[in-house]
């Protein structure tokens, strides 16, 4: 939003093209309010009460009017929050309260007549185009059929939405208002629908952002004498008045959702419902509608008490250890965390049921444990009552966040170097098989997806998850997801690596291997193909001891067959949380007299210097370059070629993924093209 209109006084003394480009846009589409800008009170309409252009008492009286309106029009705004600050103002108590407007100190009759005089002075045609923007946006109309008492407001949304025309477009703007159905609601209007809330005796204000813009935000706050971090979610707070009505408006709405009906057509569908029965109850207060909307939609659509958490992009995971036990959260910035958010005991249960259920999945004592996936691809696991969980029931989801990760994501956040995936990138095109393996949260599925970049662009490959995580951009892929729905035969990981195996795929991508899905995915290996996966381990023998032991029980000479293992870990560099490649370590056979895997680890991180560095001679190098025909300088300036291809898609700073897919692509077909196109830049 552009500066206080107060300073536009003095912008108009310097002419109207020192204004700010949206009020030159309005003064265009308003020429009274050009001329009010310039500073023209000769060139004004005439005033009703000036019907002689003689100076006299109309005249007069017209100056004195055109000297009071531009006293409404430039009137200092009042301001406005910031993401991280607040324009609030905290109470003895901790209690956060709005910040009250600067109207100008003007009297409110005083203010209503001039409202009213504002639209005689607009000329006919001039009046039309107003009436075909209110009804157009709807958000002037909704103040002057309210009875806004304050010219202020008026002109402070005029000015909101030429500045959104200019940076938006138009046509966006006006979709944004009526796409819900819904009139526009302006914070600077209307005021925040947020409950005015208090801050925990002890703490103080880290960051506060929005999570949905007006409904609610988060506040993060930290304890004094510990240093302690609190999520604290802010969400608008019905009176009791209001909640009387919501509980009238589902009563009537709750049979006019149908079940089978996409998500997006029901929300349109409450609205448009909402907005019908609240006109039958005479409900026209913009604070009271968005707040109405906003339990609706959370409590019927949404995911009630943790919606919000679940919108919130910087938080990856959602934990309810039981009922009447604070809800934590791992938040990308600041980690784990306790939020103000609980759940009663019956409240837990029927909540964990309806998790199950959004999930297509049955939730019982005779089936008290659920591991599912929800409609936007979050992981979730639920358990019902105490049949498993000493403390009641409980839940855990863990966020699917959308972003596809790249190998420029993964040099950029420091967790591989570009020589080792130069290295990775070699060997990868040239058929090695491949296992991330690491801890919780380790990154193993991001690392994976950056990793199939890798894969030559017109490979078949077949892709199996549990949840859809992986987002491939070479067009010869055929992602499968596994089924486990009530009433309907199940389709599991194992049964869908044998289906795979009949479609002759050279690239097999396993999401995680667990179970005896492993064999397979070996077989696979022992057999020509090339596969992917990623499995829980902390160390390289822990994921041979797994690989080996029940229930996968792979054979130790299949075992060797695997390539290449890169071991993932999530630490503590300092005051920050980093996820960093611990090594690669590389199968390089059998040991003929001991029968034990031969281990090369070729690269390693140092933490004391936050590096990687080489360790061993690589034997998938030298495989390589055996069955490539390259010498060894050979080798090495192709590695050399391809890091510099890494480093210069990272200095990109606005590269897409599909751009870095077309450029891998592209080097595979013609590298010298590519390195031409580098040097040249």
């Amino acid at each position: 939003m552009g500066g206080p209109r107060g300073s536009f006084v003095e912008e108009r003394k310097n002419g109207l093209e020192e204004t700010p480009e949206y009020v030159r846009k309005l003064a265009e589409r308003y020429p009274a309010f050009k001329k009010l800008l310039e500073g023209e009170e000769e060139t004004l309409p005439d005033h009703p009460s000036d019907k002689t252009g003689e100076r006299g008492e109309g005249e007069m009286e017209r100056e004195e009017f055109a000297q009071r309106l531009k006293r409404l029009l430039y009137a200092p705004e009042a301001p406005e929050a910031t993401e991280g600050h607040s324009s609030e103002e905290t109470s003895e108590g901790g209690e956060i309260t709005p910040s009250s407007p600067d109207t100008g100190h003007l009297e409110g009759g005083e203010i209503e007549e001039d409202a009213m005089e504002l639209k005689k002075l607009l000329p006919p045609e001039e009046g039309k185009e107003l009436r075909i923007l209110e009804e157009k946006e709807d958000l002037i109309h909704q103040e002057l059929r309210q009875g806004i008492r304050n010219l202020l407001p008026l002109s402070v949304g005029i000015e909101h939405l030429a500045e959104e025309m200019l940076t938006k477009g138009e046509e966006e703007v006006f979709l944004e208002f009526t796409s819900l159905g819904m009139p526009p609601y302006d914070m600077r209007l209307f005021g925040r629908l947020e409950e005015v809330t208090s801050l925990p005796k002890g703490y103080v204000e880290v960051e506060r952002y929005w999570i949905e813009r007006p409904f609610s935000y988060a506040i993060i706050l930290r304890e004094e004498e510990t240093g302690r971090l609190r999520y604290h979610l802010v969400e608008p707070k019905l009176t009791f008045e209001e909640q009387r009505i919501l509980q009238e408006m589902w009563e009537e709405l709750k049979n006019k959702l149908p079940y089978e009906v996409p998500q997006a057509q029901k929300e349109e569908l409450l609205v448009k419902e909402m907005m019908g029965i609240a006109r039958r109850m005479g409900i026209s207060d913009p604070k009271t509608l968005y707040r109405l909307y906003y339990f609706l939609r959370r409590e019927n659509l949404g995911f009630r008490k943790i919606d919000a958490l679940l919108k919130d992009p910087m938080i990856e995971d959602i934990s309810c250890d039981g009922p009447e036990i604070p809800i934590f959260i791992y938040h990308r910035r600041y980690y784990n965390m306790e939020t103000n958010i609980q759940f009663e005991r019956g409240e837990l249960d029927h909540f964990n049921s309806l998790l199950a259920e959004r999930s297509g999945k049955h939730l019982s004592f005779a089936e008290p444990v659920v591991d599912a996936r929800l409609p936007d691809g979050a992981r979730v696991q639920v358990t019902f009552g105490d049949e498993i969980t000493a403390r009641g029931a409980s839940f855990s989801i863990r966020k699917w966040l959308g972003k596809v990760f790249t190998p420029v994501d993964l040099i950029r956040f420091h967790t591989f170097s570009p020589e080792m995936l130069a290295y990775l990138w070699l060997a990868i095109e040239n058929r090695c098989s491949v296992m991330v393996i690491g801890g919780t949260a380790s990154g193993k599925t991001s690392t994976l997806n950056a990793l199939a970049f890798f894969i030559p662009p017109d490979a078949k490959i077949i892709s199996i998850e549990d949840t859809r995580e992986l987002s491939l951009y070479q067009k010869n892929w055929v992602p499968n997801v596994t089924r486990e729905m009530l009433g309907v035969k199940p389709i599991d990981m194992n049964e869908l690596v044998k289906i795979a195996m009949r479609q002759r795929p050279e690239c097999l991508i396993v999401g995680e291997v667990r179970g005896i899905e492993a064999q397979a995915m070996f077989q696979a290996i022992c057999t020509g193909h090339t596969a992917f996966c990623t499995m829980h381990a902390g160390s390289v023998q822990a994921a041979v001891n797994r690989l080996e032991g029940d229930p996968i029980n792979i054979p130790r000479p299949m075992l060797a067959e695997l390539d290449i293992v890169c071991l993932q870990l999530l630490t503590n560099l300092g005051s920050e949380r980093v996820r960093r490649n611990l090594q690669i370590t590389e199968f390089a056979g059998l040991d003929p007299v001991t029968e034990e895997i031969r281990i090369v680890d070729t690269f390693h991180w140092d933490p004391a210097t936050d590096t990687f560095r080489k360790v061993e001679e690589s034997w998938v190098l030298r495989e390589l370059r055996r069955n490539l025909g390259l010498t060894p300088i050979q080798l090495k300036k192709e590695l050399k070629n391809r890091e510099k291809v890494l480093t210069w898609l990272a200095n990109q700073p606005e590269i897409t993924p599909s751009e870095i897919a077309d450029v891998l692509s592209q080097y595979y077909y013609n590298p010298e093209r590519v390195l031409r196109r580098i040097g040249e830049s």
